[in-house]
């Protein structure tokens, strides 16, 4: 391992861009954990949820799979309506899976300024988003690629915010210090970051896609039918409720993570 220290810090952000995004979307997990050194050096893997060993892992997000209960099989032998809503429930799910993914490979590259998390650490992402799209959109190479493109523009998008920054790196120096960290306290570093408020498991369900906009400016449903301020900031214009001030945004494609949010930006 390169810089050994540096590493585990970086696995930090890495395994907190994942924690923000599931906390985002109102997804639970168990625990988040970053093996210290020596554990790693002596090889003491941790167990997971289901009593499964993690061998050569440096850190991991323990939690249920978000995808398990939702799959393209719902969708047989249900009235078109009820098929049409059960869609877009499939593709929402699949597209917060997505995010979640790509969240933790983003925030790494952002804490290391440099690019390459997908290729290093980032494998297991990869291949768990993979996974979603050809389970999600079977042989539909085009739909893939464009779902892809998508959720990596929202998952860059919710890593860069303010607001995301700020509750991803609570969680990494929490987890530099502790090395574990519940479900429950990663929520409030989450929520603290966020002014206290704290999202509702399928509360972003009615009105989805989040624009990029939404997920820069921080907004959070208060619950599954309010959610005026996230409607009106598809129109600029009269775009007034309870997020933060329009972000500074570069030319550059969204896609292209080059570094941390830069200081303008955390400042706000």
């Amino acid at each position: 391992m390169v810089g050994i220290k540096g590493r585990r810090r970086m696995t930090c952000f890495h395994e907190a861009g994942h924690c923000l995004a599931r906390w985002y979307f109102g997804i639970r997990l168990d625990r988040v954990l970053v093996l210290s050194v020596e554990q790693y050096l002596s090889k003491a893997w941790p167990v997971d949820r289901r009593g499964r060993l993690v061998v050569n892992c440096e850190g991991f997000v323990d939690a249920h799979d978000i995808q398990s209960a939702t799959t393209a099989d719902m969708l047989k032998h249900l009235p078109a309506e009820t098929a049409a809503q059960a869609a877009a429930l499939v593709r929402g799910v699949n597209e917060i899976g997505l995010i979640v993914c790509f969240a933790g490979p983003i925030a790494e590259d952002c804490y290391t300024h440099q690019r390459g998390a997908f290729i290093a650490g980032g494998k297991g992402d990869c291949d768990q988003a993979r996974q979603i799209l050809q389970s999600w959109l079977p042989g539909l190479e085009a739909d893939q690629v464009e779902a892809e493109r998508m959720a990596e523009r929202r998952a860059v998008a919710l890593v860069r915010s303010r607001r995301g920054w700020a509750a991803i790196t609570a969680v990494a120096d929490a987890l530099m210090v502790h090395g574990e960290l519940t479900g429950d306290e990663v929520a409030d570093l989450c929520r603290a970051a966020y002014g206290g408020r704290q999202p509702i498991h399928g509360a972003w369900t009615p009105h989805w896609p989040p624009t990029l906009r939404q997920l820069r400016d921080g907004v959070i449903p208060r619950n599954h039918r309010s959610l005026a301020c996230s409607l009106a900031s598809r129109e600029p214009e009269t775009y007034r409720a309870h997020v933060l001030p329009p972000q500074r945004t570069s030319a550059a494609s969204p896609i292209c993570v080059q570094g941390r949010p830069a200081d303008a930006e955390l400042a706000g």
